[in-house]
């Protein structure tokens, strides 16, 4: 078992692409460039926080057993946190026992090179006795690892926003009295505006008025519903990843596709789920499996696909499986002119080599890109002739980019090398 879990961390490493200020060994993160400030803080990204502590100029981590929980999840960003007392000097020594420290307890961190890492010197302290009362040790940022009992927890989050039932009341008439639309008493639902995340349920009373409302979901990220409204595609092949902790921009898909359901702007949804709790080392490239479709634009049909899918798989090593997803779409409608990826940023693609496949440009929808974009997805975009879309921008024409030119989205800067791209710095 050992040996296979070796197997899977060095499969990862070498389908991973430089993401951040990336590492791969002890000397690379070394040489990272020191971030200054008073007194460290956290990032502010949607993820959990693993804190390792250590005491004033030591490498010793004092709670090492707390590891096993981020390990099993995907790691997206690692800060060695320290404080520059005595002022100005080299902490290099101090640093390098403390990432052995790390490396003694999670050696397969050093082989993920999508993790951010960041080297914190506060500055804050004048004498030893306050140096000794900051924080000093490791912050992990991650994502836990997918469950059965989390996958379930998602199903019922979206059934909880999107009723299954077949009576719906349009937007349009939320201002009207319900008897003009039902007689019926009992719970319906309906977008109450239109141009938000945020979804409501209305009751009709026997009366035939609605008598209350309530908001059941919003979300900060509203990245699928902003690029969806503001590029108003038609024609639509939308390819979802329904793995891992995707369920809030799932929402947002579905609160669009029920407002836009008459439209015929969706012709093919694809979804995948990573070869249906298949074990990692029988996942294939282009046979891993896990892909469901469902030609159709209503959104009750669409949750019903989703469901099963989200059922049936949750994603296993954070590998994904996006062009198998893209390739099936293709070949089941042929006649979409606008392919549309919903991809999750924290996963990379474990089928990247087949994007050579792909007909057609694909626009790729960044969900949790707020640290920046995984390159791997603005290779796909190179590579089909195709764009990525964050909440802020859409970013095209990546395909006439040459080697050694740069290109600049949000605070972050990514440059062609080698043929492909990577994150250089942070604007």
């Amino acid at each position: 078992m050992k040996i296979l879990a070796l197997l899977t961390y060095i499969m990862f490493a070498l389908f991973a692409v430089n993401f951040g200020a990336n590492a791969k060994s002890i000397e690379d993160i070394l040489v990272l460039k020191e971030e200054k400030t008073d007194l460290y803080s956290p990032e502010k990204y949607s993820y959990k926080k693993l804190v390792l502590k250590m005491d004033f100029n030591s490498p010793v981590i004092k709670n090492s057993d707390s590891i096993k929980t981020a390990s099993k999840g995907i790691i997206r960003a690692i800060d060695i946190v320290y404080s520059d007392y005595p002022a100005g000097f080299s902490f290099s020594k101090l640093i390098k026992e403390r990432l052995k420290s790390l490396e003694k307890i999670c050696p397969e961190i050093f082989l993920d090179h999508n993790i951010k890492w960041r080297l914190i010197r506060q500055s804050s302290a004048k004498t030893e006795e306050t140096a000794r009362k900051l924080f000093h040790g490791i912050v992990i940022s991650y994502r836990p690892a997918p469950t059965k009992a989390t996958v379930k927890s998602e199903i019922r989050f979206l059934d909880s926003i999107f009723i299954k039932t077949r009576t719906w009341i349009p937007a349009e008439w939320s201002s009207v009295k319900a008897k003009k639309i039902s007689k019926k008493k009992g719970l319906f639902h309906l977008f109450s505006k239109p141009d938000t995340a945020i979804v409501t349920r209305k009751k009709i009373t026997r009366k035939g008025y609605y008598k209350e409302s309530k908001t059941l979901y919003t979300h900060p990220d509203s990245v699928v519903k902003t690029v969806l409204n503001r590029n108003q595609w038609k024609d639509m092949l939308i390819v979802a990843d329904v793995t891992g902790s995707m369920s809030p921009y799932t929402a947002q898909l579905l609160a669009w596709l029920q407002l836009n359901s008459l439209d015929g702007k969706l012709k093919q949804f694809v979804c995948f789920n990573d070869g249906d709790m298949k074990m990692d080392d029988r996942k294939k490239i282009g046979l891993t499996g896990g892909i469901y479709e469902i030609r159709a634009s209503k959104y009750l049909e669409v949750l019903d696909v989703i469901s099963e899918a989200m059922s049936n798989g949750s994603g296993g090593d954070g590998q994904e499986n996006d062009i198998e997803g893209i390739l099936s779409g293709q070949e089941l409608c042929q006649e979409c002119d606008n392919i549309i990826l919903i991809a999750d940023n924290w996963a990379p693609m474990r089928d990247s080599s087949l994007a050579y496949k792909v007909k057609k440009p694909v626009k790729i929808i960044v969900c949790g890109g707020e640290s920046g974009i995984n390159p791997q997805y603005l290779d796909l975009a190179r590579t089909t002739g195709g764009s990525v879309h964050t909440i802020e921008n859409d970013i095209t024409d990546l395909s006439k980019l040459n080697e050694g030119q740069q290109v600049n989205i949000g605070s972050f800067t990514y440059r062609i090398q080698g043929g492909k791209f990577v994150s250089v710095s942070k604007i």
